[in-house]
């Protein structure tokens, strides 16, 4: 085998499908990464629940497959600085060559390589990355990390039919915070199974999203899902778990609405970040007619209050939030104000971008 390649389209390729190889396994090839060199250049790795598969630009001199330390050579491909790359196979090694440095790796046969990808999947749906970077962005950041609740480590990724139409929902949560998203659902996605695509899944997914203009193929069955790239595939196992009816912790009496300006309140919640320290990252909100009053304070850090302009007719409310939460949220709203609706002190808090049904946020409050 013998390809070059520009440096460029090699760590820009690497740092798509490295982060899924195994630094340290006890099934040695699982730490490689497959080169193929053929038609095209192909990189592939797993670790047996993720597989990705990206096909790179190279002038292919030779063809063959093996396959080498998968964060070696990406750690190699790091340090370089010339603006081409050769491999070549020579005496069992391969032989890595930029300028003057030259690199020997080990290979391991590449039929010994375990594969994920086979035939397609019983439900396909196209969606633009638009959407589905919103499916993921405004719902990840509820994901819990709780390991006990391994249900709950993922997005639940389903279809759901409201007000007569059909729409592809993410939705997450860590038991403290509820995030759901909708967009129309696809032709093709009406029908598939319900399903919770890893946490890991979704990072590295991200990562294709970035560089994407193109419409993304989406393939689905009760335990794998696959998305296809232009030039990448990423197939995975999904979590094997119910997720909980989410439905269920909406409040329904939360008649008292506040609309605040939506950078203002972020940058409000940020300043009082500041003397908040203790472990519950406390700030309370102080709710009056037309005014929203934001307090912080700690005994190491000090006290801190300001106050801004809101629209609110009802009761006064004092009410006390974990800030970090607050902040995940307004973060992904886009639209000038942000809308509460709350019952009272401490029953759950609905939040969601004013005048955007598709977008929905429910949030604990904090009892200190």
């Amino acid at each position: 085998m013998q390809f070059t390649i520009t440096h460029k389209d090699l760590l820009k390729s690497l740092s798509h499908v490295v982060p899924i190889a195994e630094r340290k396994s006890t099934i040695p090839i699982l730490t490689n990464i497959k080169i193929e060199a053929g038609n095209n250049l192909v990189f592939t790795t797993t670790n047996t629940d993720i597989e990705t598969i990206e096909t790179v630009p190279a002038q292919i001199i030779e063809e063959g497959k093996t396959t080498v330390p998968a964060h070696i050579l990406y750690d190699i491909a790091r340090t370089l600085t010339e603006d081409e790359v050769s491999f070549a196979t020579k005496d069992g090694k391969m032989v890595i060559s930029a300028g003057k440095a030259k690199f020997s790796l080990p290979m391991l046969p590449a039929d010994d390589f375990p594969m994920m990808s086979g035939t397609s999947l019983p439900f396909k749906f196209k969606i633009s990355p638009d959407d589905l970077i919103s499916l993921i962005d405004k719902t990840k950041f509820a994901v819990s990390n709780e390991e006990t609740r391994y249900y709950l480590n993922g997005i639940y990724l389903h279809v759901v039919e409201k007000d007569g139409q059909n729409l592809l929902r993410s939705s997450a949560t860590d038991g403290g915070r509820l995030a759901i998203y909708d967009v129309p659902a696809p032709e093709g996605s009406k029908g598939m199974p319900s399903v919770i695509v890893p946490k890991q899944v979704i990072a590295e997914l991200r990562k294709f999203l970035d560089s994407s203009d193109k419409d993304i193929t989406v393939e689905v069955s009760e335990t794998k899902t696959r998305f296809l790239f232009e030039n990448a595939t990423m197939t995975s196992k999904l979590i094997d778990g119910k997720y909980p009816n989410y439905l269920a912790v909406i409040p329904k009496g939360n008649d008292k609405k506040l609309i605040v300006n939506t950078a203002k309140f972020k940058n409000c919640v940020a300043r009082m970040s500041s003397v908040s320290i203790d472990k519950f990252q406390a700030v309370k909100m102080i709710i009056e007619k037309d005014s929203l009053t934001l307090t912080a304070n700690s005994p190491e850090a000090g006290t801190g209050t300001e106050e801004m302009v809101a629209s609110y007719d009802g009761e006064t409310i004092e009410i006390l939030f974990n800030y970090k939460k607050l902040l995940d949220m307004t973060n992904q709203v886009e639209t000038e104000e942000l809308e509460f609706s709350l019952a009272n002190s401490t029953a759950p808090a609905i939040m969601k971008e004013k005048g955007n049904d598709h977008f929905l946020y429910v949030i604990m409050p904090l009892r200190l």
